[in-house]
């Protein structure tokens, strides 16, 4: 008898360290819906109470919101209403009594696409469609002076961050300057050896630029080549541009960039 009630509180003991007994163990977690959110929009969140294994618990307090813009309101069933005021990165914080979760919306976000081998015009060379890469894409972007231009038709004024997918495996420095109309914006960007040239997947990086102030309408890209006397090769997949900055750092932003261009 002994044995057994031995064997029982040790079993009790092990439920305890796996399962978790005390309010240690629990934890918030605002639920956000997926989607693109704009200015105007309302948005219902949902904070629920888990345990340490992610087992749902009952919240023993009433949530507390808060936001760095816009409004936000209760709702019952610990739900809250946000509605979006401006374009930006908002933070959305909750507290429960000495719980509390924080989630970020993007409202308001732009991205413009286009693929690198839709450019419009080059000069000073003349480059190699690739289409046994990764990412369709060109080389032989190596001369001094060659340049190219893309087309951006921009849905408002804002300063955008022009995010470049590419790859170089260049022995040398890969510098480029970007102008925007014809009129210079950022004079030196430095490219990163990523590797390679892009047949494999690891060879492909993104860049973001310091932010452009663009005028909505058409917009013309020009980016060229300045680095002098060296074959300095840059083979570019897509070029995006994107509102507002901090979309730039998004983990999800390479997906969406695919999935506009049907990649």
């Amino acid at each position: 008898m002994k044995k057994n009630c031995l064997n029982l509180a040790i079993i009790l003991a092990l439920a305890m360290l796996l399962f978790g007994c005390s309010s240690d163990s629990i934890k918030v977690k605002i639920e956000v819906p997926a989607g693109s959110i704009d200015v105007g929009d309302e948005v219902v969140l949902k904070v629920v109470g888990l345990t340490g294994m992610n087992a749902p618990v009952e919240l023993g307090e009433t949530p507390v919101w808060e936001v760095t813009s816009g409004t936000i309101s209760a709702l019952e069933d610990n739900q809250a209403v946000f509605l979006a005021s401006e374009a930006g990165i908002v933070t959305i914080t909750v507290r429960v009594g000495e719980y509390s979760d924080q989630t970020q919306l993007i409202v308001g976000a732009r991205i413009i696409a286009v693929s690198a081998l839709d450019f419009v015009a080059q000069d000073g060379g003349s480059v190699q469609i690739q289409t046994d890469r990764t990412y369709p894409c060109f080389s032989h972007w190596d001369n001094l002076g060659h340049w190219l231009e893309w087309e951006f038709e921009i849905p408002e004024s804002a300063a955008y961050v022009p995010v470049i997918m590419y790859s170089t495996g260049a022995r040398y420095d890969v510098f480029r300057s970007v102008s925007v109309d014809g009129q210079l914006v950022l004079e030196s960007v430095e490219f990163p050896n990523t590797g390679g040239f892009g047949r494999n997947p690891e060879e492909w990086r993104t860049l973001a630029l310091e932010p452009i102030w663009l005028e909505a309408g058409k917009r013309i890209l020009h980016i060229e080549n300045i680095v002098p006397e060296v074959a300095a090769g840059l083979n570019p997949a897509w070029i995006a541009l994107v509102y507002p900055g901090g979309l730039a750092a998004s983990p999800d932003l390479v997906s969406r960039v695919n999935s506009i261009l049907g990649l």
